[in-house]
């Protein structure tokens, strides 16, 4: 898996050109991050990148700010839509966590899991998406090709990466890890996951998510992810590496939801200009768009992969309908969408008895002692 890195250098031109002839606020919020993308991976495969006072030459610590604000409002319109309608996400929380109650939940990991050489881990990743049909078979087997960059250097805590390009249908994925096994293998489905979603809702469609969709922009990639993990479980293709990646995941839903407690239990915040919060008694970070994004994508993917047991069809024409058309959905009517009632949704009713016999069973014969 390796990045075309001639394809690259000639779409970084382009959106180049388009930044230098046209400075105007919209084009640059829209192009510049697209641009910065697309200069950081450059910079990662190659060591050269441009400046980016080559593209800009207006004044960067106005253009900053602007968009510090535009990201402070982002998060008080979510939060104010989320009280209009009801913050469904605290809801999916708490039962979420009277899950793991019930469970009696324990963190144990055993991280020794089984390895792949590239050529298995292609094969598994297109034999995974063949069930979904031609086109998003297509959209995987175009990134494997070309688009995928492993054993990159990334942010702390950062598995992979996807990065959009308006100028061409597909962007570029970059994975941190340098060898496969179901772990790095799953977090390049997540991420193939946001390339899917970009191509079927981003591209052709031109759209940019408004702030009251933005937060189901995890639910596609978080879907595949689980679904994925799920099927290399039931096919008995790797049961220990899955079972592993699946009881991290309930590890981090778990932390995503403590930090979005902890928000609702300050008096008082500092709204950073990246969408995260500081409580100014402590000054602990609380990363509550992390918390936001994340908790949304894995705990409407629970709902999703259980509608996927029960008809995989229609799950996925669902789940296609709701990438597609959230930019005018209200959460209600998105849940509705899906087959869901608003209730039986939110209390993860369908995926509860499925968590509760994983755990049961992760604990009883994956645990640290084995």
């Amino acid at each position: 898996m390796e990045i075309n890195e001639n394809k690259l250098f000639d779409e970084l031109l382009e959106i180049r050109k388009i930044l230098i002839r046209n400075q105007s606020i919209n084009n640059i919020r829209k192009y510049y991050p697209i641009y910065s993308q697309l200069n950081y991976i450059l910079a990662q495969l190659t060591g050269y990148c441009f400046e980016s006072n080559d593209v800009i030459y207006r004044n960067m610590d106005e253009l900053n700010e602007d968009i510090r604000l535009q990201n402070k409002k982002q998060l008080l319109k979510y939060f104010e839509r989320a009280v209009k309608e009801g913050d469904s996400l605290y809801f999916l929380y708490m039962s979420f966590n009277d899950i793991l109650k019930e469970s009696n939940y324990v963190q144990i990991f055993n991280d020794n899991i089984p390895t792949y050489n590239e050529l298995q881990a292609k094969e598994m990743i297109l034999t995974y998406f063949k069930q979904f049909g031609d086109k998003i078979y297509s959209i995987a087997e175009s990134y494997l090709n070309n688009r995928i960059s492993i054993n990159v250097d990334l942010e702390p805590g950062v598995g992979g990466s996807f990065h959009n390009n308006y100028s061409n249908e597909l962007g570029y994925i970059l994975i941190k890890y340098d060898k496969f096994d179901a772990a790095s293998i799953s977090a390049i489905i997540h991420e193939i996951g946001h390339a899917i979603d970009n191509s079927l809702f981003v591209y052709p469609q031109q759209k940019n998510l408004t702030v009251g969709s933005q937060f189901l922009i995890e639910v596609p990639s978080t879907f595949f992810e689980l679904n994925f993990l799920e099927y290399l479980i039931e096919n008995k293709i790797d049961v220990k590496g899955a079972s592993y990646c699946l009881a991290d995941r309930i590890c981090v839903v778990k932390k995503l939801s403590e930090e979005y407690e902890k928000f609702y239990n300050l008096k008082n915040a500092i709204l950073t200009e990246d969408r995260c919060i500081i409580d100014p008694k402590t000054e602990e970070f609380i990363d509550l768009e992390g918390a936001i994004l994340y908790g949304h994508g894995y705990l409407y993917s629970l709902n999703l992969c259980e509608l996927y047991r029960e008809n995989k069809e229609l799950a996925i024409k669902k789940l296609i309908n709701l990438i597609c058309s959230r930019k005018e959905m209200t959460i209600l009517e998105g849940i509705e969408s899906l087959g869901f009632d608003e209730d039986e949704f939110l209390s993860l009713k369908k995926p509860k008895e499925n968590i509760k016999k994983f755990i049961k069973k992760y604990n009883e014969e994956f645990n640290i002692y084995e």
